[in-house]
């Protein structure tokens, strides 16, 4: 089976580096990005609408060649954006599991040095993150505490197997070790 490897995790978590570095490891493996997976209902809070659209992403996942799947968020982000539990998502998960070998590594950063990270971010992705839909820097911070908090309780409702990774000390090589052996 092939895997499917879904990244989920706060803004600045590390999800792209890793994404990146984990294809470089999978030989004919393709990244999905949030493009395809989140920013097309990114003001979506009905969870129908997002089971509908994930189940859409699938279709197209399952028509291309890779040998491995790298997925940018997926159904934990839409359930949390949503305001829902996972159950919600059963069917999605359901998909997964029978045609697939899933992973989802969830990436969390220590809460103290969440505003640090944020504010890297912010100088790196530009004025118009920092002035974005969670508002100022501060409203930000305690944005991502919360769907960090959130992420954690939703990984523990999923059927899916997965890891928790700590990226508060940026150790990216550990981190793709940790996913390889999660995977086997």
């Amino acid at each position: 089976m092939q895997p499917f490897i879904i990244f989920e995790g706060i803004a600045s978590s590390g999800k792209t580096t890793l994404e990146q570095m984990l294809q470089e490891k999978l030989s004919d493996s393709m990244i999905i990005s949030e493009e395809m997976t989140l920013m097309l209902l990114i003001n979506n809070i009905d969870p129908q609408e997002a089971v509908k659209h994930l189940s859409v992403v699938l279709d197209e996942i399952e028509e291309q060649p890779a040998r491995a799947f790298i997925i940018d968020r997926f159904h934990l982000t839409h359930a949390f954006r949503t305001s829902v539990d996972l159950s919600s998502f059963d069917e999605i998960e359901k998909r997964i599991i029978d045609k697939y070998k899933p992973l989802i590594a969830l990436l969390q950063i220590h809460e103290d040095a969440i505003s640090s990270r944020i504010e890297e971010a912010s100088v790196l992705r530009g004025a118009s993150w920092v002035k974005g839909k969670q508002g100022s820097l501060e409203e930000k911070i305690v944005y991502y505490k919360n769907q960090q908090r959130e992420l954690m309780k939703l990984i523990k409702q999923s059927n899916l197997p997965f890891v928790i990774i700590e990226t508060s000390d940026k150790d990216w090589s550990r981190y793709i070790i940790e996913i390889q052996n999660a995977l086997k």
